[in-house]
């Protein structure tokens, strides 16, 4: 350790030590000698750890044109720990062996693996691509062609005329019953359970749509009627203000003002529903 008295280093016994430091308080101080001293031993990296960077400015001032190195680990203005980040950079660059371990402590990754016993909250979230990796575990060629022939129908080759499809073959005749009528094909029947459970739905949904209108018509009526008897409201309000005013002015025996009358229509007003009876 170099002492700023005379810029030679301290000396090892004890009781000198105590004396040097005391005749600090007393004595001007020899920066300069000091960095002088400690660059004739060989120290060429000079690190400022402290508040602010002026010593550093000093020390570049001392050994201008020489080599050396002179890092700040604070400056005025500046982020601290970029400053400090920035710091250690500089010295890894020229060549100074540093451990960082301890700056990556706080970074340390969390611990990822599932627990062994699994929540009963616990909720698996997974794409529609889960376990469908993309090209094919055999690669391309287990792919299916992009234009491939539709399946061989039975008894001849795909649009081979002369296999008859479902829609070109002829329609069935009508059979004679044992009690001697004429049975209708399959198509011409009456309508089955399926018909009948769909013309019940599409009788609910008509009754349902029905239902909504009506409500939706018996709400716009409310509405009409609350505007109507809120209107009225205010013009009878603005009557009997101006009635009132006029009376007091004594203006002779004025007719009173009447602003609006309201039609017979508007205390009954109703929203007509006519809709066709379903089912």
């Amino acid at each position: 350790m170099y002492s700023n008295k005379d810029g030679g280093l301290y000396p090892a016994d004890p009781e000198q030590v105590r004396d040097r430091l005391a005749e600090h308080l007393v004595l001007p101080v020899h920066f300069a000698r000091g960095i002088e001293s400690m660059y004739a031993a060989g120290v060429r990296t000079f690190i400022e750890v402290g508040a602010g960077s002026a010593l550093g400015g000093l020390i570049e001032q001392t050994l201008a044109g020489r080599s050396h190195l002179t890092v700040s680990l604070d400056q005025r203005g500046h982020n601290g720990v970029t400053v400090f980040h920035t710091a250690l950079g500089r010295l890894a660059v020229a060549g100074v062996r540093l451990d960082f371990d301890a700056l990556w402590t706080p970074y340390a990754p969390s611990d990822l693996s599932l627990p062994k016993k699994r929540s009963a909250m616990t909720t698996e979230i997974y794409g529609t691509n889960h376990n469908r990796p993309y090209p094919a575990p055999g690669g391309t060629s287990a792919l299916p062609a992009l234009n491939s022939r539709p399946a061989t129908r039975p008894g001849g080759e795909p649009g081979d005329p002369s296999v008859p499809s479902p829609a070109q073959s002829s329609p069935r005749a009508p059979e004679e019953t044992p009690s001697g009528h004429t049975a209708q094909p399959p198509a011409q029947q009456a309508a089955g359970p399926a018909d009948s459970v769909q013309s019940t739905v599409m009788c609910h949904w008509l009754s349902a749509f029905e239902q909504l209108q009506r409500h939706t018509g018996e709400a716009h009526s409310g509405y009409n009627r609350a505007m109507t008897e809120s209107h009225l409201a205010f013009m009878r309000t603005a009557e009997a203000s101006l009635n009132s005013l006029a009376s007091v002015l004594d203006e002779g025996a004025a007719p009173p003002v009447t602003f609006f009358v309201a039609p017979r229509w508007a205390s009954g007003l109703r929203v007509r529903h006519d809709f066709p009876p379903c089912c």
